[in-house]
């Protein structure tokens, strides 16, 4: 039976039993498998028994909303709430198989990791392996036990301990060999950690079996995502020729079809292996022209720039310059108003200093002042209505503490036009930045080329000095101690300046965490020291 007609022959399972309505407990497996093979098909199915069910069977309600949650999980639907999980693990606790509680705390812990809650992640992920390791589970029970070991694999890599990543993730992947599930997605996720280590010749083992893995698929296009970090791998070791095996997979690919973070990859393998500008800057640009991301299109544009100026054609490095602010700009503006919602609709009694710490770093990071002064007044005012309101009802006097309230008012106050201030003063900052670049830009239009001028040194200086503006001199800072930083390093380094952390990075480069955590640490190699070290030695 081939994959495809296995897929239609458990659909029509899934119609049948979607007719039935069974409450046994045992019945779901068919509805497990298809969340595995296809987890939109399934949701679907999992949603129209939903809708169609009119029974009173209670379990069978709550199981089908368990795997409801999972199928949305699988189809990468970021939780921002844990009501609802919460009132499936109060059941399921009491009345649950163990595959059931197994399940559950599983997804108490991945709905506190979208939420960024990762010490109860952690503790409702262990709870799950506990429940796993002491009892006899099922075939699927324990493909979910190894990904648990996964999900505490990248939590403990995410908190620098790459070591108690090392041995959860080789417990996860040796899960998934008694099972028969081993993929290549197994073997590079323990590749990725040897990586973080350092352990390079580990790394290339299991990179070597995951793309013995992959050539036994049947699309390049499925596999996409690992053949391009096993592109990044080979281009970071230098080794041309699997590099060049795995570039050469990747185009067989309609370019248009190749997402834009693989082609950032392919551009890179040119820059590095092929020192040719040319196709690095071809794949930079499609990748640029087919980013929908702000922030990423900004990444892009700047790597376009410098590759421009690499190539001696300023005109399009000042054009791509101006297009990297722009887009950064407004990449920042949409991520302010993104995360000011989302804390307005998570704002609760009980969480409200955890928001407002968590907020307050983020807005601080990106310099985005205004939001956060407002936040503080607006909870120093309703601090003094409500001690208004204690006044009128016990009729007794707060004087001084009103006194205080009013005090603390001011003072929030004339910070939020602090920061008001130093917001206009950023802008005004980048609007000069501007008009030197288009100043530069004029004064390099009027030179009379020909193929014995170049560029001298102080109208590089001049260029540099205009396009870094907002870090005076903090390219050629990093530079003179660190001439070995090439631009997609010193691309990575601007962010960090900028305030960007790890994480936003990662969304930026369409990374995931695991890799992104490894280029900071090529990064902090090359430099020989922390990349904060690096920008806390240099001062505006």
């Amino acid at each position: 039976m081939t994959y495809k007609t296995s897929q239609i022959f458990i659909f029509i399972c899934i119609l049948i039993c979607t007719s039935c309505y069974k409450t046994k407990k045992e019945d779901y497996s068919d509805l497990n498998i298809l969340l595995e093979l296809n987890p939109q098909k399934g949701l679907d199915s999992v949603k129209s028994i939903i809708n169609n069910y009119n029974g009173n069977d209670e379990y069978h309600k709550m199981k089908l909303s368990l795997l409801k949650y999972k199928g949305e999980d699988k189809c990468y639907v970021l939780h921002s709430s844990d009501s609802i999980i919460k009132d499936l693990y109060d059941y399921f606790d009491k009345e649950g198989t163990v595959g059931d509680k197994m399940e559950v705390n599983y997804y108490m812990g991945s709905t506190y990791r979208d939420m960024h809650n990762y010490p109860l992640a952690i503790s409702y992920y262990n709870e799950a392996v506990n429940i796993g390791e002491n009892n006899i589970i099922s075939h699927t029970d324990s493909m979910l036990l190894a990904n648990i070991y996964s999900q505490l694999s990248w939590m403990n890599g995410k908190a620098n301990n790459p070591s108690i990543s090392l041995d959860q993730m080789k417990h996860a992947l040796q899960i998934r060999q008694q099972l028969k599930t081993d993929d290549a997605a197994s073997y590079q996720d323990v590749a990725n950690v040897y990586y973080t280590l350092g352990n390079m010749d580990s790394a290339y083992n299991y990179y070597s079996i995951s793309a013995i893995k992959m050539a036994n698929s049947h699309s390049i296009k499925d596999n996409i995502d690992y053949i391009g970090d096993h592109l990044q791998f080979y281009t970071r070791i230098n080794n041309h020729k699997l590099a060049k095996i795995s570039l050469d997979q990747i185009l067989t690919i309609d370019k248009d079809s190749i997402p834009p973070y693989i082609l950032a990859k392919v551009a890179i393998y040119y820059s590095e292996l092929e020192n040719n500008t040319d196709s690095c800057i071809y794949y930079i640009e499609l990748a640029w022209k087919n980013e929908h991301d702000n922030e990423t299109k900004a990444v892009y544009a700047r790597m376009l720039s410098e590759s421009y100026a690499e190539k001696g054609d300023m005109n399009k490095a000042y054009e791509y310059a101006n297009i990297h602010y722009i887009y950064e700009d407004s990449a920042k503006v949409q991520d302010l108003a993104e995360e000011t919602s989302y804390a307005q609709n998570q704002f609760k009694a009980q969480e409200l200093d955890i928001i407002r710490n968590s907020l307050k770093e983020k807005l601080a990071k990106r310099n985005k002042y205004i939001a956060y002064g407002i936040a503080i007044v607006s909870n120093t005012l309703a601090i003094l209505c409500f001690m208004l309101y204690i006044q009128s009802k016990k009729k007794k006097g707060y004087k001084a503490d009103i006194q205080k309230l009013e005090s603390d008012n001011v003072r929030i106050t004339e910070e939020h036009n602090k920061l008001t201030e130093i917001v206009n003063a950023d802008k005004m900052l980048r609007a000069e930045c501007t008009k030197d670049i288009s100043t530069v830009m004029d004064s390099i239009n009027a030179i009379e080329y020909d193929p014995k001028e170049t560029l001298t040194e102080d109208q590089w200086e001049s260029v540099f000095l205009a396009v870094d503006k907002l870090h005076p001199q903090f390219r050629k800072h990093v530079l003179s101690y660190f001439p070995a930083i090439k631009n997609k390093e010193l691309i990575i380094i601007y962010l960090v300046k900028l305030g960007l952390k790890q994480a936003d990075i990662a969304r930026i480069f369409n990374y995931s965490r695991t890799v992104a955590h490894r280029n900071f640490h090529r990064i902090e190699e090359i430099l020989g020291t922390r990349i904060s070290d690096v920008i806390d030695s240099y001062k505006d």
